[in-house]
């Protein structure tokens, strides 16, 4: 499976979440018993043990994660992945430098998944709560991702759902595929319901055969976390 989430990143260590829907079954609502992943940061956003937890679209149930993630000087890519379920699987996949060739070094990453970075786009998406258009960005996240990593899947589709995500993992932006129609930024993941805002807040695509699919995230932009005070 290759993805290319179209935009650019923030290098603040801002989090691009990806949640994958393969297979029957899964969490509609995310639970907070799943892998202890790049610093309890998956948990972060689901249930804290009072009923709440990120909340998908009706038909989406995640089965898998990938959290990405980038900052420093000189920059490097961090790439985290987690299988749902208690107990799940929970991998730090490692880092790679920015425009490299997506291979990942110094992490646990048994299936050879790669990603990289070119956050040479900072025109396509501005801040504020308005609609743009990033049709024409051709830049910003790759990942190539074995379908053994998402679990073979067996249906028909592959449903992808992401958005950007403070440095905490607890502050949800309004960069969100397939877009929430603007608006501000959404705040608190745990409070969060995709089911509650009209349309489908996922991309929904064949599973590839043998190995071919690109899908594009509109929307990811310059995007910066500002939070509310007061």
């Amino acid at each position: 499976l290759y993805l290319l989430l179209a935009g650019n990143l923030e290098s603040n260590f801002n989090k691009l979440e990806i949640f994958f829907d393969t297979r029957p079954g899964g969490q509609n609502r995310l639970r907070g018993d799943n892998p202890d992943v790049d610093f309890g940061g998956l948990n972060r956003m689901g249930d804290d043990g009072s009923g709440n937890g990120l909340t998908f679209d009706p038909d989406f149930e995640a089965d898998f994660w990938i959290g990405v993630t980038g900052g420093g000087s000189p920059y490097r890519l961090y790439v985290n992945y987690a299988e749902l379920g208690s107990p799940g699987v929970g991998l730090y996949l490692g880092n790679t430098s920015a425009a490299s060739d997506g291979v990942l070094v110094d992490g646990n990453n048994p299936f050879g998944i790669r990603a990289t970075i070119n956050n040479s786009n900072v025109a396509g998406v501005t801040g504020g709560f308005g609609l743009d258009s990033g049709a024409g960005v051709l830049t910003g996240i790759e990942l190539a991702i074995p379908l053994s990593a998402l679990g073979n899947p067996t249906t028909p589709f592959i449903k992808v759902t992401a958005f950007i995500n403070g440095v905490g993992h607890d502050f949800l932006s309004n960069q969100v595929l397939a877009g929430i129609g603007g608006g501000g930024n959404l705040g608190e993941p745990r409070l969060v319901n995709f089911g509650s805002i009209v349309g489908n807040q996922y991309f929904a695509a064949p599973v590839p055969e043998p190995s071919s699919l690109s899908v594009v995230l509109l929307g990811l932009g310059a995007w910066a976390l500002r939070r509310r005070k007061g």
